[in-house]
């Protein structure tokens, strides 16, 4: 069994690595320990891969996944529904930029926006 992360290795190497794994008659299991977005990427390359044994999922999501996957990311009797919203499903507003931003600025760290400018140390 394999655990690819889509957040980590892109989607196309995540459903790449589960092809791989799938010729040989092994599942995968996606490693979906990161933030709002990270889990949805890695949701989405799950649905697609049919040798997707289970979908680990934060056990107490914060704010940075609820907020983010709003309620793209849904469960019906234990199971992930597969999600119907366009692209990964996210939605960073400005409010929870700057619900993100006051937290970070509590803790001395550095905050990079969407876009890649860095903001406020």
């Amino acid at each position: 069994m394999a655990q690819p992360d889509a957040a980590w290795l892109g989607i196309d190497d995540f459903v790449r690595t589960a092809a791989l794994y799938a010729t040989n008659g092994r599942a995968v299991a996606p490693h979906a320990w990161s933030a709002g977005v990270g889990v949805m990427q890695n949701l989405h390359a799950a649905f697609a891969c049919p040798n997707t044994l289970i979908v680990e999922l934060p056990p107490a999501a914060g704010p940075l996944h609820s907020e983010i996957w709003g309620d793209s990311l849904q469960m019906r009797n234990g199971r992930v529904v597969r999600p119907d919203t366009p692209g990964l499903g996210v939605r960073l507003t400005d409010e929870i930029k700057e619900s993100i931003k006051k937290v970070a600025d509590d803790k001395d760290v550095v905050i990079v926006e969407v876009g890649g400018t860095i903001g406020d140390i």
